[in-house]
């Protein structure tokens, strides 16, 4: 055994020995497993390893141990997770980085291989997120679920980062966050937030498109309609920026007081008062701009086969 591995280049030697044959790979794990037993980082690496077990046992004796590797890991990972968010709640951005570092790489966040020969690693959440990911990306390989929820720690870690003004370090994390879970909208939405802090319009509203591709709910359907609201403004495009923002609240009026606020800005910018029109004008016009005015295809398809 080496100490010197980090768990990450410990799990992709494992991987990397797999044979496809799942006697002499169940053999192998096992094996891997007792030399590996008192690494440094021994706790993410059996939990990992527990994980390519299960994938090779048959299905009662799969869901056995797998209830036993969530139970023995996800408490402690959790727990970490909302001391964190406690420390965001208060303000304590600097406290919460070092918090949210401290996980990433406790939990093999850093660096963390999100594809290999054999699958791709997710943290998809729930089966509306994974009916989706398949629906728009039909993925070649098998498809697994990471351990530990690493995506939404790096959603928070970039989050921290952006509220800290280390915009470079928050776009990285936030595309960390992106890559692992391509189906969350407000992942891509938060990425909107650093390009807005940049200047950069034609990216804030390329992941605005993008985040309403994946968006599945009223509010992520309104918050794109603000962010493009925001784009407009900025490009001093008062009447289109109006009606983004009045169309937001047919879908979502719970940021009344935000849109109320933008839109007294546009008056006093363009010296005359929004024009009012109703939300099928409003409608018609944003679709001929090729602006998404009800969610996806993929979303509306998704949403009707799980209705069944």
């Amino acid at each position: 055994m080496d100490d010197s591995l980090s768990a990450r280049q410990v799990i992709a030697k494992v991987v990397g020995r797999l044979t496809g044959n799942d006697q002499q790979d169940l053999q192998m794990l096992m094996q891997a497993g007792q030399a590996y037993a008192s690494h440094p980082d021994a706790k993410a690496i059996l939990l990992q390893i527990g994980r390519l077990l299960a994938d090779r046992m048959p299905p009662d004796a799969k869901a056995e141990i797998m209830g036993a590797i969530d139970q023995s890991g996800a408490g402690a990972f959790q727990s970490e997770v909302e001391k964190a968010e406690q420390l965001i709640r208060a303000g304590e951005m600097k406290r919460a980085r070092i918090a949210l570092a401290d996980i990433l790489k406790k939990y093999g966040g850093i660096g963390m291989e999100l594809e290999d020969a054999l699958a791709e690693y997710r943290c998809l959440n729930n089966e509306f997120e994974d009916a989706l990911y398949f629906d728009i990306f039909r993925p070649q390989k098998p498809v697994r679920q990471m351990p530990y929820n690493l995506a939404h720690v790096w959603f928070r870690f970039g989050f921290v980062l952006l509220e800290l003004g280390q915009l470079d370090h928050a776009e990285q994390a936030l595309g960390q966050a992106h890559i692992a879970n391509p189906i969350r909208a407000d992942y891509q939405f938060e990425q909107a937030e650093v390009f807005k802090r940049h200047g950069d319009l034609n990216k804030v509203r390329e992941l605005t498109m993008r985040a309403m591709y994946v968006s599945a709910t009223e509010p992520d359907m309104a918050r794109g309609y603000r962010n493009l609201g925001f784009v407009a403004i900025e490009r001093r495009q008062w009447s289109h920026a109006a009606d983004l923002y009045f169309f937001s609240l047919a879908w979502d009026d719970s940021a009344l007081p935000v849109v109320e606020n933008q839109l007294m800005y546009i008056a006093a910018k363009s010296g005359k008062e929004p024009n009012v029109r109703t939300a099928q004008e409003i409608e018609r016009d944003l679709a001929k701009l090729g602006i998404p005015v009800r969610p996806s295809d993929a979303v509306q398809r998704v949403l009707a086969e799980l209705d069944q």
